[in-house]
């Protein structure tokens, strides 16, 4: 597989791949723990440059601020202000 071909499997698969993921950060290591468990030979900056490419396509797709996940997390001095 070429890293496109991974970066877009990650990312199409990130709804059930990343389902606890609760952050970005947990997300980043969710995805290295994929990499290295069903791509062990890629090296260390051919996983940061998918890892990068997967967070990139997330973000871009709202994955982040849909709200999943977020529960006890967030922005919470925003919705404060507001009140």
């Amino acid at each position: 597989m070429t890293p496109d071909s991974i970066v877009d499997s990650i990312a199409n698969q990130a709804d059930d791949l990343l389902a606890d993921a609760r952050s970005v950060a947990e997300a980043r290591t969710g995805i290295a723990e994929i990499l290295s468990a069903e791509y062990p030979k890629l090296s260390g900056p051919e996983r940061q440059k998918i890892i990068e490419a997967v967070l990139r396509i997330l973000s871009e797709e709202g994955f982040f601020e849909s709200g999943r996940g977020m529960a006890g997390g967030g922005d919470s001095e925003e919705s404060a202000d507001e009140e």
